[in-house]
């Protein structure tokens, strides 16, 4: 059985990896993780084909984002949407579930 790789101890990506959400298979999101620009964080890319597949918005949460990438709950930080960020996480708890 393959275990992910805790976040923590993630180097940093040489290239996008693909991030499968585990609850809706066939999703797929790219991440990567420790960019020069952010160190300690992960760059999620949601593929143009997916943007136009659900116009009204995903089927995944934030939730399934993190856990997609191997980020506990208590190592999240913040998060930047659209060039809006918001911080700390506490203030973005209702779009993780």
């Amino acid at each position: 059985m393959l275990f992910p790789v805790l976040f923590s101890q993630r180097p940093p990506s040489c290239q996008w990896e693909p991030l499968s959400i585990a609850r809706l298979p066939g999703i797929v999101l790219w991440a990567w993780y420790r960019p020069a620009h952010l160190p300690t964080g992960v760059v999620v890319s949601i593929p143009a084909e997916l943007l136009a597949a659900f116009p009204a918005g995903f089927p995944f949460t934030l939730g399934d984002v993190l856990a997609a990438a191997s980020v506990p709950p208590q190592q999240f930080q913040a998060v930047s949407l659209f060039g809006y960020e918001w911080q700390p996480a506490m203030a973005v708890t209702s779009i993780v579930h």
